[in-house]
């Protein structure tokens, strides 16, 4: 894999000097501090990369996985129960995963590479069972999965397997509908470099049943795709830092210009997002000068539910996830790169 693929595939591969100033309102960047829960050292994982708290369990990802790819602790204890998911290739292993999903009583896990859902109950992970109670295999048309969440007939997963790049799916293992294309500009139109396209236009996503909202965000550029599955229609936001492009440097290298949204979450009442805004090229720089670069965002961004930007954050750390409660206004963050890991700040909202 050359550098710059490279450079495209891996979220949170680097981060560079000042963020590009997200579009939208005008108003005041809020600073806000944190409190920190766990630290690094409290952890036993590679890449804490994204964060969920559920009643009274606080369950983590790490990307690129140890021997196991998710770890359980208690909440607000903050004990170590179990990790789960174990690394490998045999049938009840994973040669990597797309993240998780929770409900009440279930912890979803993709193996992105064999489009095979993993259903794990709570309540046996809280005893330190760890085989899932279900594994359901989808068609193979749907690898790799690079992102997925819940919906209300199953799962939306992204890919790009075709011109539409959302498959939905059930809980059975049948594959429902695919739907949306890359939706703007040129480089949905590039023929000659369909791979590094694709890893141009990965996105995050999430869905709220609520208000029937799935939400993408761009991890190049600054794009915000909203679509409500209810009433069937769609509506772009493209803010300073544009859609996802390609830009070639003195080195011929083709990179994203900027780095984009880092998380997104679709609540009741707002969607919240992480963000960047770094310059890709600046990154790029810094790298090769085998500078110490942090990682993830530090932009806590809040849109209303059209998409419109009603508050701007500045987080005190670098983070790679975010989960946001809206009914008691908290924040819990998680970073690959602080020592601080795992973070929980009060919202003024």
């Amino acid at each position: 894999m050359n550098k710059t693929l490279l450079f495209l595939l891996l979220p949170g591969l680097l981060i560079s000097c000042k963020p590009t100033p997200p579009s939208g309102d005008n108003g005041e960047i809020v600073p806000l501090t944190s409190e920190c829960l766990l630290k690094n050292s409290d952890l036993y994982m590679k890449y804490p990369y994204k964060i969920k708290v559920q009643d009274s369990i606080m369950c983590i990802w790490d990307l690129h996985g140890g021997d196991r790819f998710y770890h359980l602790y208690s909440y607000p204890e903050l004990q170590f129960i179990t990790s789960f998911a174990v690394n490998g290739r045999g049938p009840e292993e994973y040669i990597s995963t797309g993240g998780f999903c929770m409900d009440e009583q279930h912890i979803y896990v993709f193996d992105t590479s064999r489009a095979r859902l993993s259903i794990f109950r709570k309540d046996s992970l809280m005893q330190q069972r760890i085989s899932p109670a279900r594994i359901i295999d989808y068609p193979q048309a749907g690898i790799p999965i690079l992102n997925f969440c819940r919906t209300d007939q199953g799962f939306a997963l992204l890919n790009f397997d075709g011109p539409e790049r959302i498959a939905f799916i059930d809980t059975c293992g049948h594959l429902l509908n695919k739907k949306y294309e890359i939706p703007r500009g040129n480089t949905a139109k590039n023929k000659a470099y369909p791979t590094m396209t694709a890893s141009l236009w990965n996105s995050y996503l999430d869905y709220n049943p609520d208000n029937h909202l799935l939400v993408l965000v761009t991890q190049n550029g600054e794009l915000l795709e909203i679509h409500n599955l209810a009433s069937d229609s769609s509506r772009f936001i493209v803010g300073k830092g544009g859609e996802p492009d390609f830009l070639s440097d003195k080195n011929g290298l083709l990179v994203g210009k900027i780095k984009g949204y880092q998380d997104v979450q679709v609540g009741k009442k707002a969607i919240y997002t992480l963000f960047s805004g770094t310059d890709h090229q600046e990154e790029l720089k810094k790298m090769m000068k085998g500078q110490p670069t942090p990682d993830g965002g530090n932009l806590f961004l809040v849109y209303d539910l059209d998409g419109k930007l009603i508050r701007k954050f500045l987080l005190d750390h670098y983070t790679n996830g975010i989960d946001v409660h809206e009914d008691s206004n908290i924040l819990y963050t998680v970073s690959s790169s602080e020592e601080n890991a795992i973070n929980k700040y009060r919202l003024p909202l």
